[in-house]
Formats: C-alpha cells, structure tokens, sequence
C-alpha cells in the first residue's frame, strides 16, 4: 500500500517537507495553498486550493515557513481530525 501525505502550505518550507517525504516513502504527495492556480504543480504534484473528499482521510500537516501560521493552522487540523476522519501529523 503507497503512503500518502497532504502538505498544507508549497512555499521552502513545504518543498523541503515534500523532499523528505519522498525519502521516507511517500508514493503520493497533495500541496494544499489557497492561493493555487488551475492545475498548478510543484515538484510533479498536483497543487489544490482546499482538500477534496479523496485526501480526506489521508495524512496531512501544516508546513508553512511561518512559525505561528504554521502552529494556527496545525490547530485547524487537529480541530477538524476530532470532528471528523481527518488524520495529521506535525512537520518535522
């Protein structure tokens, strides 16, 4: 079974997360930025404006350059995992 992982946020920060994420076994990286551009893709993955119901239940985790956007929005998906069958895990 490939692993997948959803990386919220595609500046430095998430590339490197991304980078890392290859070596450790991640067959299927998703970029999640609010600001992406129809069929925008970083490093050969794709880059979304929000999660689909696909990447729901997949792995994801906040890797914004910014310390405390990153820690805000790692909250957001801790808060969305206890309301429903969102997974996460902190950047590294």
């Amino acid at each position: 079974m490939s692993k997948t992982l959803v990386i919220h946020g595609c500046g430095g920060h998430g590339r490197s997360v991304a980078a890392l994420a290859e070596r450790t076994g991640y067959a299927h990286i998703t970029f999640i930025d609010e600001g992406a551009a129809a069929a925008e893709r970083i490093m050969g993955y794709p880059v979304l404006k929000a999660v689909t119901a696909e990447l729901a239940d997949e792995e994801c985790l906040a890797a914004f350059g910014n310390n405390e956007r990153r820690l805000r929005q790692t909250r957001d998906l801790v808060a969305a995992a206890a309301t429903s069958s969102v997974s996460w895990q902190q950047a590294p």
